[in-house]
C-alpha cells in the first residue's frame, strides 16, 4: 500500500488546548468543558497520539495499487508498462501542508 500524508504545524489554539490537557493529566484534575469539546472522543488519548493526529492529514492512499483508493486531493494515474505512477498537482495540496510523507507498506 502506498500513502501520501501531508504534514502541518500545530496551530496556537491546539498548543494551548494541549497544554491545559497535559496539565490536567499531570495532576489528575478533571478537564474543563472547553477542553472536552475541543478534543471530543479523543480526550483520553495520549498527547503523542493527539499531536500526530493533528499534525498529519491523509492526502492519498492506494490499497495494493489495484483494489481501490481513498483520496482527499485530485490525482491523475499515468499508466506505463514498468510502473504505476500517480501525479499530484502541488496547487491541489492544502496551503498549511509543510511537507509530504510517502509511506509504502507491504
Amino acid at each position: 500500500m502506498v500513502e501520501v500524508i501531508g504534514v502541518r504545524d500545530h496551530d496556537d489554539r491546539f498548543n494551548k488546548m494541549m497544554a491545559v490537557k497535559v496539565a490536567c493529566d499531570s495532576i489528575g484534575a478533571q478537564y474543563p468543558d472547553i477542553i472536552k469539546k475541543y478534543f471530543g472522543d479523543d480526550i483520553y488519548e495520549s498527547a503523542e497520539y493527539l499531536r500526530d493526529k493533528v499534525e498529519t492529514i491523509p492526502l492519498l492512499g492506494f490499497e495494493n495499487m489495484v483494489m481501490g483508493y481513498a483520496s482527499t486531493i485530485p490525482y491523475e494515474q499515468v499508466f506505463d508498462d514498468d510502473s504505476d505512477t500517480f501525479e499530484i498537482k502541488l496547487s491541489d495540496i492544502p496551503k498549511d501542508i509543510k511537507a509530504l510523507r510517502i509511506r509504502y507498506t507491504y
